[in-house]
């Protein structure tokens, strides 16, 4: 094709299972697997073969022999994962795919590695970076199903920020609420983690100037609260929050996370209207 762009008849060979290894992330999940292409055409052909649709699969599988990492980004929103974007990492042919299961089409780009470097390593820049805009261009069924954006806090925990697009700032209602409320979850972890530290008088959230997006989430444990701050409980956990920081977490739930050995504190801002897409800032 003139736009370098080859449209397929065929939707893409589903990943093998039993080598790949899978990533929830909100809406979002994405499987890491190493593929070996030859295999994987044949297992895709048996599985055709036994609902009498061989042909095709069968017929491409000939010649092929190429291998390398695949990365899978699926919307798991409706419980059953649908790829949207597949990322070939492969040795020979490094190329990648925008899928749409709804509208059934499957387009493939090449990579040039010599122009782009190492495939994987673009690959992760590219869902890092341009995950939004690639996942727009595949037709996603909803703008929001974005990957979650992610902030270090200290060495306890990692923040997770759940990444939205134009939403509405905080309503008056809103305003009138609790300025932050925690979970049960969040709750025990932060109260875990004050009793770590006997000085602490309360938790401090807050927000500093970081990335391209303009703000990223501070929790700190402080050891005195300061004049014009908010001061407040949720959970039965004292709450410090800065007059400056205030407006743009009010309305904010906390909620925390486990994810294999990796526990994270995820941040539902109402007031967040974009977060960047190298996972370290936001902007209200």
């Amino acid at each position: 094709m003139s736009d370098g762009v080859t449209r397929y008849d065929l939707m893409p060979i589903p990943p093998v299972e039993a080598r790949t290894t899978w990533f929830e992330a909100g809406p979002i999940a994405i499987g890491v697997e190493y593929r070996l292409l030859d295999d994987a055409l044949a297992a895709a052909a048996e599985k055709q073969e036994a609902v009498g649709l061989a042909g095709s699969a069968q017929a491409a599988a000939t010649g092929l022999d190429d291998r390398g990492v695949s990365l899978h980004v699926c919307d798991s929103r409706e419980g059953a994962r649908a790829e949207a974007l597949r990322f070939d990492c492969f040795q020979e042919d490094p190329h990648y795919h925008y899928i749409s299961w709804r509208e059934r089409f499957n387009h493939m780009l090449h990579l040039d590695p010599a122009a782009e470097g190492d495939p994987l390593a673009w690959a992760l820049e590219r869902i890092r970076t341009r995950l939004p805009q690639m996942l727009e261009r595949a037709g996603a069924a909803d703008p929001r199903a974005r990957l979650a954006c992610q902030v270090i806090a200290g060495a306890d925990v990692v923040i997770e920020v759940a990444q939205v697009e134009a939403l509405p700032p905080a309503t008056e209602s809103r305003q009138g609420a609790l300025p932050v409320s925690l979970s049960a979850r969040a709750a025990r972890h932060l109260a875990a983690q004050l009793a770590k530290r006997p000085a602490a008088a309360a938790v401090r959230l807050g927000v500093a100037p970081a990335g391209c997006s303009g703000l990223r989430y501070r929790v700190e444990f402080a050891d005195a609260v300061q004049a014009g701050d908010a001061v407040f409980e949720s959970g039965g956990i004292r709450i410090a929050i800065d007059a400056a920081s205030l407006p743009h977490v009010q309305g904010t739930s906390l909620d925390l996370v486990q994810e294999g050995l990796e526990r994270r504190l995820r941040f539902d801002n109402p007031n967040a209207r974009s977060t960047c897409g190298c996972g370290e800032s936001f902007r209200t």
